[in-house]
């Protein structure tokens, strides 16, 4: 490779992490941008109203298409939309600003802002072209026209006589569905080879790869979803879940192997891992012992590896197994491995509670499109929300013990209760407006939460406590499908 080339190399590497780093900025000010925007509408607003009423010209002078609608409160009066989107809110009957359609929710966001005794929310337009075209279009044509004009710098600095291509120039673009290997050299040394195999399995674990359409269509998601159950063990967890992906994919002999103290252990015989054994795949034609780097939940270590004998005559596709193993260690599954100390400390609560001759229950909340939120918010955000929740739950349920079972989940569990009564307040408390509020950041504002919840009594039963759980996580996902 010639010297220009490289210098164009590592200028377009710089340029383009610089650039990516400059619009993602440039985008988180998008919500600075609309905010200050509407800070200036309620300021004069808030003038008007205060001088009589609200004026044409200041109605005139805001952007267009910038918010569905903006309310108003004043004291402890009702709240009343003072400018809004007449299909929106007449022909839906909406009267509470906390919350948003579901038909607009996923394009507007909640802007609350209090001037002396008034309250004001907007529903902001969170795609507003104009925004987008000042922050986002505009700065990439400018570094876009920037780019174009150094590597033309570049090209006249470093002329040189222009070369014939070699076949050593040439490449094919590889489809990942079958081989998602191809950057790790061939090395003497099988140490050294291994390990850069095991830094690239870490990379990843973090991407997004293709997948074969008959892995895509044909393999038991649900199966394996529904086997995520509270106080299910580990060791039997991988049994099952192993089971129902080896008849799709033909292993032989599959097992897991965890990385405990110096060891990786494995997770039925406790057998300790010979690493001289370990034959990391770079594609899917190898044969015999095939071990696959697990990092599940951290990239900093390896968790461990996922073991299987492939001697069938057909090659393996990598990236379905990749994409199975990240789905077996979802974020969901993820309290069974790391937090099963815990469950098991509930579980013996919930039991110690049955054996008393009293109403016992239990509520298990989630917050809805909890998924959704882990992937919009940052885990800082995430890791205040959670504790916020479970304060407001822990202050307005003082006599029954609440604990986070994973992140924007939650458990209640109580003893001599009347059933309606406890059902109503825990109805009451998903339903208050006012506490479901909960402010993120500056940048991001306030969000309005809501939950589904499921609830089992133990009645005049006689039944074991991990029963009585999962009766509410069972009445928890019928509220989830329901919405």
């Amino acid at each position: 490779m010639s010297v220009k080339r490289i210098i164009k190399l590592i200028f377009s590497i710089i340029f383009f992490c610089l650039s990516t780093l400059f619009i993602l900025f440039q985008y988180t000010q998008i919500s600075n941008a609309q905010n200050e925007t509407a800070k200036h509408i309620l300021t004069q607003i808030f003038i008007d109203i205060k001088h009589g009423e609200l004026t044409d010209t200041t109605i005139a002078s805001m952007p267009k298409n910038f918010f569905y609608a903006i309310w108003l409160k004043k004291n402890k009066s009702n709240w009343l939309p003072v400018i809004y989107d007449k299909n929106i809110l007449l022909k839906k009957n909406l009267i509470d600003p906390y919350s948003i359609p579901n038909y607009i929710a996923k394009t507007s966001r909640l802007y609350p802002k209090v001037i002396n005794d008034y309250k004001f929310i907007i529903w902001i337009t969170k795609y507003n072209l104009e925004y987008f075209i000042k922050k986002i279009i505009l700065p990439i044509f400018f570094l876009l026209l920037l780019y174009l004009l150094l590597l033309l710098i570049i090209e006249i600095v470093y002329k040189e006589e222009p070369i014939s291509i070699t076949n050593e120039d040439q490449f094919q673009e590889e489809l990942y569905d079958n081989s998602i290997i191809n950057d790790i050299p061939n090395s003497n040394n099988k140490s050294q080879e291994q390990q850069a195999l095991i830094e690239y399995y870490k990379e990843l674990w973090s991407k997004n790869f293709k997948i074969s359409n008959n892995f895509k269509n044909n393999f038991p998601f649900k199966k394996i979803y529904d086997l995520v159950k509270f106080g299910i063990k580990p060791e039997q967890y991988i049994n099952q879940v192993i089971e129902i992906a080896s008849l799709y994919f033909k292993w032989e002999n599959p097992k897991l192997y965890i990385h405990q103290k110096d060891y990786f252990i494995e997770s039925s015989t406790k057998m300790t891992l010979d690493h001289s054994k370990i034959n990391i795949p770079k594609h899917g034609e190898q044969k015999g012992s095939i071990y696959i780097p697990l990092f599940p939940y951290t990239i900093s270590t390896i968790y461990g590896y996922f073991y299987f004998e492939w001697n069938n005559e057909k090659d393996f596709y990598i990236s379905d197994i990749l994409y199975f193993l990240k789905f077996f260690f979802s974020d969901r599954a993820k309290p069974i491995f790391l937090n099963y100390k815990e469950l098991e400390n509930i579980i013996n609560i919930v039991k110690i509670k049955l054996e008393k001759e009293c109403q016992v229950f239990c509520a298990i909340l989630e917050v809805d499109n909890k998924e959704k939120l882990n992937i919009e918010l940052q885990s800082s955000w995430i890791e205040e929300l959670n504790e916020k929740i479970k304060e407001k739950l822990i202050n307005s349920f003082k006599e029954e013990l609440v604990f986070q079972i994973s992140s924007l989940n939650f458990i209640i569990i109580g003893e001599k209760v009347q059933k309606e009564e406890k059902t109503q307040a825990i109805q009451k408390w998903i339903n208050d407006n006012d506490i479901q509020n909960y402010p993120i950041s500056k940048e991001y504002g306030d969000i309005a939460l809501s939950f589904s919840c499921g609830i089992a009594f133990k009645d005049q039963r006689d039944l074991h406590a991990l029963t009585l759980i999962n009766e509410a996580e069972d009445n928890l996902k019928i509220a989830i499908k329901k919405g």
